[in-house]
């Protein structure tokens, strides 16, 4: 039981506070963007466009040089996003499972070491075989993005304060040091007589590939037959999954080649990485053609700060909740390395007519990075973390020109990939409404939107949606995200959304 409550402490903390390594996809900073499916290039407002499309802060504007104080914008904002990445819950869930269960693990290898493991404890050990290779999956992790923002727009002008982290949680599988047990031949050759020895494969992998490597080992066709015959029956279908084929080969001659090598010693681990970026920003929008077409630049410096920490996952640590929260509360001191670059992000606009808008938005048109220090003791290298341009497009309607409806959306140009977790890709289309009635003294706003990244099978749809509330000079709104995707906890019988996220925002209006 105590087990089972750390499993779901760790993973609740994983969902909830590590967490989207996003690095390279755009990150979607403001609330009320947000709400409306995560598009702003074109519908951003106020201090927000320094971010979406610096060409819109020259929205409603003839002057060139426009700068006043007579309509200055302050605004602040915060959120938090956290996504699980293919089948990474379930796997954790199960394998902590299999490792952690009051020593049940220890018993296990005891067992194979004695040669007097039961049929059971033999299953077991193949489905911790599998169990690890479904982790290698390319996809599989745990990402979050953690943020805000403060926003000061005077005219055309804008200076902007941002500070986004970024984490992501992926698996690294070793299947070189793992064996079935100490002294392997005689070890499984016990095991296998002591489960009769007269049970024979039918699954051609289990007997054009398994027997014989068992073979290689010592044992006799019957002993060699018994324990894949054992492997067939604990994996079923997933003996064909290529992966899980190529572990337990290389697992059995890890058992013939490594003295001493026994699956307590498996290496595998979990690497959390990120970079807390700081950024301040200055932008302009300069309105040509009466501002019926707008462009706009800013320039930013980036202060970033890389990270990581490792979890070994057949460490005790990963089964104890307390201890796990620990690590990550200081995971931002982590082995951490700081670096200073610059870069430019710029935008374009166009407004045909008063109803309708297209934006064009930039993003780190001078490309950099920022270097990771070097785990020790463990056989990866952390590539550096880069930032490459990044192209959205935006379309903004307001319906028979009624300013209290407003539909919008966004779409990526560039297929965003993200150095933080390999094997993912995202290039997102997402839209919404926002309808916003002037009632007595204050002005309500309601949004709704979605959106997808369809670069991602099996992530389905992500729902936004807010609320924001104007009073004279005074702004406050609150907004979500849920997908409609869900992630099934088998330990602890409760369903969790795929991906969530929440953020608020203030803001400060000021016409002299």
């Amino acid at each position: 039981m105590r087990s089972r409550l750390h499993t779901e402490i760790f993973l609740g903390v994983a969902v909830l506070i590590t967490v989207e390594l996003s690095a390279q996809p755009w990150v979607a900073l403001h609330p009320r963007n947000r709400g409306m499916g995560n598009a702003g290039v074109a519908s951003a407002e106020g201090g927000a466009t320094a971010y979406w499309n610096p060409a819109n802060l020259a929205r409603g504007s003839e002057e060139m040089f426009g700068f006043s104080f007579k309509s200055t914008s302050v605004n602040a904002h915060g959120f938090v996003d956290a996504a699980a990445k293919g089948n990474v819950i379930q796997v954790f869930d199960e394998l902590l499972g299999l490792f952690g269960e009051g020593g049940d693990f220890e018993a296990l290898q005891a067992a194979f070491d004695a040669g007097t493991a039961n049929a059971e404890q033999v299953k077991s050990v193949f489905s911790i075989i599998d169990t690890i290779a479904d982790l290698d999956d390319p996809g599989n992790g745990l990402t979050a993005d953690i943020g805000g923002a403060m926003d000061i727009k005077m005219g055309n002008f804008a200076v902007s304060y941002r500070f986004i982290s970024l984490i992501s949680g992926s698996t690294f599988v070793d299947t070189t040091t793992s064996a079935l047990a100490n002294d392997g031949a005689n070890d499984l050759s016990n095991v296998a007589q002591g489960l009769g020895a007269d049970d024979a494969p039918s699954n051609a992998f289990a007997v054009n590939e398994i027997v014989p490597a068992l073979q290689g080992l010592g044992l006799t066709l019957q002993e060699a037959q018994e324990l894949a015959f054992q492997a067939e029956e604990a994996l079923g279908a997933n003996i064909n999954d290529a992966d899980t084929q190529e572990l337990i080969l290389e697992v059995i001659g890890a058992t013939n080649l490594l003295a001493g090598g026994t699956l307590a010693a498996n290496e595998s681990f979990v690497l959390l990485r990120g970079i807390a970026m700081q950024e301040i920003a200055f932008a302009y929008g300069l309105p040509l053609f009466d501002g019926k077409i707008r462009v706009g630049i800013a320039p930013k410096v980036i202060v970033g700060k890389t990270f990581f920490q490792t979890f070994d996952i057949t460490d005790s640590t990963l089964n104890d909740g307390e201890d796990v929260a620990d690590e990550l509360r200081n995971v931002f001191d982590k082995n951490s390395e700081t670096t200073t670059r610059f870069t430019i992000d710029a935008g374009v606009a166009w407004e045909p007519y008063p109803f309708l808008e297209f934006g064009l938005g930039a993003k780190n048109l001078i490309p950099t990075d920022f270097s990771f220090k070097q785990p020790t003791g463990k056989n990866i290298t952390i590539d550096d973390f880069e930032l490459e341009p990044q192209l959205r497009g935006g379309v903004l309607l307001r319906p028979l020109g009624w300013k209290w409806l407003k539909l919008t959306g966004d779409f990526d140009l560039t297929k965003n990939s993200n150095s933080l977790f390999p094997g993912f890709q995202e290039r997102i289309v997402g839209g919404g409404v926002e309808i916003s009635p002037s009632l007595w003294i204050f002005q309500l706003a309601i949004r709704a939107g979605a959106f997808d990244n369809v670069e991602a099978s099996g992530e389905g749809l992500t729902y936004t949606g807010g609320l924001g509330i104007r009073t004279g000079i005074i702004y406050l709104g609150a907004q979500f995200q849920i997908a409609d995707e869900t992630i099934d906890i088998e330990s602890s019988g409760n369903d969790v959304p795929a991906r969530a996220g929440f953020s608020v925002n203030l803001g400060i209006n000021v016409r002299f």
